[in-house]
């Protein structure tokens, strides 16, 4: 089911499509947005910088790829089965999200470390759980909510950036309301790795209710066109 579902993606999109989105496209759309914020801020454009905002880059990516990989659940018209086995969607929305995201996830990965520095392991065991959380949130979510149009899915992703905006947002330059609390990065790039860690399990346990608001009987179908 799993393989079903990314195949129908990709046959979608077109192998060299998806390939080029999910790779060239992606680290293209990191670096810019960082290159702007860089050049906003004043200071210069150093890769040390931009791996410590993962914070705000990997639950955004991860999120958005889980809630859209729904998107391929209108064309096919098979939605309506998660409802009959919800757990179907776990396996499902993993491997796309993972194939989504995993050259990006990577590429923060990879600079972190040649960052160095005493929090390294930290700081990638961090990267870790957020991608795991959001990515069940966006999962679950999904499901809850039951998109009945693929604009409903393509008007969330395009939401997202600016709903995790309302935190410290890329490059943490403004926190005037302490937003650092509730929403991802804060604390992990100043090193509070606690607290950072406590907010991911509470994602996981809402994307946990979520699921079990999604699993109860509906009174309408969804996933419908």
């Amino acid at each position: 089911m799993a393989e079903l579902v990314l195949r129908n993606r990709i046959r979608r999109e077109g192998v060299s499509q998806f390939l080029l989105r999910v790779s060239v496209l992606a680290l293209l759309n990191i670096l810019l947005l960082s290159a702007l914020f860089t050049t906003a801020s004043g200071s210069s454009f150093e890769f040390d910088t931009v791996a410590r905002q993962y914070g705000y880059f990997v639950p955004l990516l991860v999120l958005s790829a889980a809630v859209g990989s729904w998107e391929i659940e209108l064309f096919a018209g098979i939605g309506e089965s998660y409802l009959q086995h919800p757990k179907w969607m776990w396996p499902t929305r993993l491997l796309v999200t993972l194939v989504e995201c995993l050259v990006p996830v990577a590429f923060f990965a990879v600079i972190t470390v040649t960052a160095g520095g005493p929090d390294v392991l930290a700081h990638l065991f961090t990267m870790a759980l957020m991608a795991v959380s959001f990515g069940m949130l966006g999962t679950s979510l999904g499901f809850c909510i039951g998109f009945r149009h693929e604009k409903a899915v393509n008007n969330f992703v395009n939401l997202a950036p600016w709903l995790l905006g309302f935190g410290p947002g890329p490059y943490f330059g403004n926190d005037a309301f302490g937003l650092s609390v509730i929403f991802p990065g804060g604390h992990s790039n100043s090193g509070e790795f606690g607290y950072e860690w406590i907010k991911e399990a509470l994602v996981v346990v809402l994307a946990i209710v979520l699921f079990r608001l999604g699993s109860r009987a509906r009174k309408r179908r969804f996933f419908s066109r």
